[in-house]
C-alpha cells in the first residue's frame, strides 16, 4: 500500500526546514547559520536529488533550501528538478542556492515558482535572511541578483534593429543552442541532450558570446534573455 507524501503546512512554532547541497561545506555552512535562529528546524539534509526526494517525501517541511546543480547525480537538476518538487509538492516553498552568476538562472528559476533565490558567492546570511522573508510570505533575492535583475529589465529598452545586432547571423544549431541556454540547461545537460561532447557545447557557447558581443556570462545571458534584441537576428539558411 502507497503511503501519500507528507502535507506542507507551515509551522506557527517553527519552521521546518530540509537543506540540499552536494558540496558538504556549503551544507554544513548553511545548516549552522540557520541553526542559530531558535524559530528554525533542520528537519533533515542531502547531498543530491535523489536523497532530497526521498527526504521531502517522509519529513513534513516549511521550506527547502535546494541547491540549483547536483554533479554527477542520476536525476535531473536544474529546471527539470525544479518543476518535479513543484509537481510533487504544490505547497512547498523553495529557496534556491546557486554558483551561478547569470541572470537567465534566477529569472527561470522564480519563473517556476521557487520563493527565494540566493547566490553562493553572497553572504549566507542571506540564507537566514531568505528563510525568514520566504516565511513571511514575501519572495527574497540576494542584492547582486537583484542589481543584475534590474540592468536586465533596463536592457529591455534598447533598439532591437540596432546596426551591431542586425548584422549578426546565427544557424540553426546555434538558436537552438540558445534556446536550450534559456531554459536554464547547464551545457552537460545540453550535451547529453544534442548527443555531442561537453567541449564542443563549450566551444559553441563560446562562440556565440564572440558573435553577440558579450564580455562575459552576464552580459551573454542578458542579452539572450532579451527577446527584443534578439529579434534583430538573422538566421542562417543550413545548406
Amino acid at each position: 500500500m502507497m503511503t501519500a507524501p507528507p502535507t506542507f503546512q507551515p509551522s506557527h512554532s517553527a519552521c521546518d526546514v530540509i537543506v540540499a547541497d552536494d558540496h558538504p561545506i556549503i551544507l554544513h555552512g548553511v545548516t549552522t547559520i540557520l541553526e542559530s535562529d531558535k524559530n528554525i528546524r533542520i528537519v533533515a539534509t542531502a547531498q543530491n536529488v535523489s536523497d532530497a526526494f526521498k527526504a521531502l517525501s517522509e519529513q513534513a517541511c516549511d521550506i527547502l533550501i535546494c541547491d540549483y546543480s547536483f554533479y554527477g547525480d542520476a536525476m535531473p537538476d536544474g529546471l527539470p528538478m525544479i518543476k518535479k518538487i513543484r509537481l510533487s509538492f504544490p505547497t512547498l516553498k523553495i529557496i534556491i542556492l546557486s554558483a551561478r552568476e547569470d541572470f537567465t538562472t534566477a529569472h527561470n528559476a522564480l519563473e517556476c515558482g521557487v520563493q527565494g533565490f540566493v547566490r553562493k558567492n553572497s553572504d549566507l546570511k542571506n540564507v537566514l535572511i531568505a528563510v525568514q522573508e520566504v516565511r513571511s510570505g514575501n519572495k527574497y533575492m540576494d542584492s547582486a541578483t537583484a542589481q543584475d535583475m534590474l540592468k536586465h529589465m533596463l536592457t529591455l529598452g534598447r533598439n532591437p534593429r540596432s546596426p551591431a545586432i542586425s548584422q549578426v547571423k546565427l544557424s540553426a544549431t546555434e538558436i537552438e543552442h540558445i534556446r536550450l541556454l534559456k531554459r536554464g540547461l547547464s551545457l552537460t545537460e545540453i550535451a547529453t541532450m544534442t548527443q555531442r561532447s561537453v567541449k564542443t557545447v563549450s566551444a559553441q557557447k563560446q562562440t556565440l558570446m564572440k558573435k553577440l558581443g558579450s564580455k562575459n556570462n552576464m552580459e551573454f545571458f542578458n542579452t539572450i534573455s532579451n527577446d527584443h534584441l534578439m529579434s534583430g537576428i538573422s538566421n542562417v539558411p543550413q545548406k
